[in-house]
């Protein structure tokens, strides 16, 4: 799809350098200017004096330490390029020895739409050997290129360059964040390209031989080449539905809730870290990145993710704990006195809790029972639990261990499941273990995000690796069917923009429904919940969300001139990903969870402050990134202002949904 009429493309060169201070220079003054709109540089933990030749030359640089290799480095470049809003981004060796002037040639291609542009040094056969392209290594390139020219059919002339133009939209498409850290990604996102079928577009780029340029000894040369037959093979065995891997997945997506195959993406959000993995500066390399794009089931109406991260990467080590907020806090004491109440809760009642973090809600029953047990696979929140005078179980919940469950703790009167269910890949095996664990008159609570007043409000803050579902009723109902549970009642609460809470009881008990369920139903499918078209404007108005907060915050920023993120909950992190925000728009962000403050907000490079940080260095400009707990932040951020924090009415408060505004305190 070619850009839109009139529409310049945003074009931002990555300079990328390892070991080249002597050479960058000459890298940089050959990029046209008058076509790229920002230029940055990725520098490999080079051990020279990159950074003293770097600041004559006015560029932003990010540096990182190790070294990664070259796919780690281009990695972040293409993750810093996108935050900094690139349609396109042009790799640059910081080298010199590929002409990133061949960007005045691929423009017309970059018009027109292409997903994947390559310079070729071989588009005049003997061109290259008279620019001084050793013998050897001009032969070697040609038979290899020719070799995945037979595999790929893709139109190159050569495949083994380092000139190459990509399109946001394609990189959205493939998993290039799962790729080699070494040279090897270089082949790996041609074949994926080619496993997308992508819209590809070759170039003539020359290449300087005259210079002490980087390059592959002949052992490394040698590996690389046989690194590449092993890429071409897994993407054979991929094309023909054979076996996939990561970097190649199975094209076809099925429902997580009914098995359907004919899912339909609604939006993505890019390649995003995991929410709640807060790293210390040092660990940043570490950080992993996943596709996060959203689909729709027309068979069930289920909305779920497309890419699904291991849930032992997610919750191994959990660093949000439900006690850091008081908003949370006084939820879930509402909560328990409500079920108090409700089920006449008593010393006899068995109460379980899936997810239950720090034992905050189970603890809210102690004064009527003691038969209370949490399971959380955070096995660094077990203790916190403990110390509530509770027993947690370290441990995911299956249906299999369900089995062992029911034999040493018996069924439960009393089941409870806060954001949970929504959380995890596998929801029948998980329904299926509450069936088991659930005495015959007893009932299951849940809470998850309710799409209807966020989602389909264009509030995709909910959409996040952890949350792999965003449930409607009408979704849930025959989700809970399949595992032997009736929806017995429902209430729609406000809670994370607007929240399900659920009662269920076993099919087998025959309870009585509460209108309310048909009522909810009724309404979910007036909003046209069972419609594709509903979902279809979702994708536009995010984007304009995206374009409209941006130029918000760049506004705070000028008048204000240090922006500051109130709170670090996982929609705050999802805002800033998705915005492409980085510390150069907003300087920190203050949060009250101890675990959080000292480092990075995933994603970004913006440090997590406590409130007494935040007092040293005081701001007027914030944006509200709890926003869901917008009067309970705003009386906080209040308080601190009158403690001294800033002058009272001095201060702007940026809120991003569900409308964009601003506070003024």
């Amino acid at each position: 799809m070619a850009m839109g009429a009139g529409k310049k493309p945003r074009i931002v060169a990555v300079i990328m350098t390892y070991n080249c201070a002597r050479l960058v220079s000459k890298a940089y003054e050959k990029i046209p200017k008058d076509l790229v709109d920002d230029i940055i540089i990725t520098d490999d933990g080079s051990r020279d004096n990159i950074e003293a030749v770097v600041a004559k030359l006015n560029v932003p640089f990010f540096r990182h330490t190790p070294n990664r290799g070259y796919g780690g480095n281009l990695k972040e470049g293409i993750r810093l390029a996108s935050q900094r809003g690139a349609d396109y981004i042009v790799e640059v060796h910081g080298d010199g020895q590929f002409d990133p002037g061949a960007l005045r040639l691929a423009m017309p291609y970059i018009q027109e739409g292409h997903d994947f542009i390559l310079g070729s040094r071989f588009q005049n056969a003997t061109q290259a050997l008279k620019l001084g392209m050793p013998v050897i290594r001009y032969l070697a390139n040609r038979g290899l290129s020719f070799f995945d020219w037979l595999v790929l059919r893709l139109p190159f002339t050569e495949f083994h360059t380092g000139f190459r133009i990509y399109r946001r939209t394609f990189l959205e498409r493939v998993a290039w964040a799962v790729n080699s850290d070494d040279y090897l990604f270089s082949f790996q996102i041609i074949a994926q390209a080619a496993y997308a079928q992508a819209r590809v577009a070759e170039v003539p780029v020359e290449a300087d031989y005259t210079t002490d340029h980087t390059s592959h000894s002949l052992s490394g040369a040698t590996k690389y080449a046989f690194q590449t037959f092993a890429v071409l093979g897994q993407y054979l065995l991929a094309k023909f539905g054979l076996w996939y891997t990561p970097q190649f997945p199975g094209q076809k997506r099925h429902c997580r809730g009914c098995g359907a195959g004919s899912l339909r993406q609604i939006f993505s959000l890019g390649l995003v870290p995991s929410v709640n993995t807060f790293l210390l500066p040092e660990q940043k390399s570490q950080e992993k990145l996943y596709p996060l794009d959203v689909y729709w089931c027309p068979q069930c109406t289920l909305v779920q993710l497309g890419t699904v991260v291991p849930p032992t990467e997610l919750f191994a080590h959990y660093q949000h704990v439900s006690a850091a907020s008081l908003a949370n806090v006084e939820h879930l004491k509402e909560l328990a006195q409500g079920l108090i109440k409700r089920y006449q809760i008593g010393p006899e009642t068995k109460i379980l809790e899936i997810g239950s973090n720090d034992g905050s809600l189970l603890a809210e029953f102690k004064g009527q029972t003691q038969q209370l047990l949490g399971i959380d696979p955070a096995a660094n929140l077990a203790p916190v639990t403990l110390q509530k005078d509770i027993e947690q179980l370290p441990v995911f919940l299956t249906e299999e261990l369900a089995h062992d469950l029911g034999r040493r703790f018996g069924q439960h009167e009393l089941i409870l499941a806060l954001n949970v269910v929504a959380h995890t890949p596998n929801v029948g095996d998980l329904l299926r273990a509450i069936s088991r664990l659930l005495n015959d008159n007893g009932t299951f609570v849940m809470e998850a995000v309710h799409v209807l007043p966020t989602m389909l409000n264009g509030e995709f803050d909910t959409v996040y690796h952890e949350h792999v579902f965003c449930f409607s009723l009408t979704a849930l109902v025959p989700l809970f069917a399949q595992a032997g549970l009736t929806i017995v009642d429902v209430e729609e609460i406000p809670t994370q923009g607007g929240s399900l809470r659920v009662f269920a009881q076993l099919a087998t008990a025959h309870a009585v429904i509460s209108e309310r369920v048909s009522r909810l139903l009724t309404k979910e499918d007036r909003a046209g919940i069972t419609n594709w078209s509903t979902y279809a404007a979702i994708g536009e108005r995010v984007e304009q969300f995206k374009q409209n907060l941006r130029a918000e915050l760049q506004a705070l920023q000028r008048k204000h001139g240090r922006v500051v993120g109130l709170g670090a909950p996982a929609r705050g992190v999802v805002i800033l990903n998705a915005v492409g925000v980085d510390r150069r728009l907003v300087a920190e962000v203050v949060d009250d969870t101890s675990l959080k403050q000292g480092r990075l907000v995933p994603g970004t490079n913006i440090p997590v402050l406590g409130w007494d940080e935040l007092k040293a260095s005081p701001a007027t400009a914030y944006v509200l990134l709890s926003w869901n707990y917008k009067d309970s932040m705003l009386e906080k951020l209040r308080t601190k202002l009158g403690a001294g924090l800033a002058p009272a009415g001095s201060v702007e408060v940026l809120v991003p949904f569900p409308t964009i505004h601003r506070v003024t305190l």
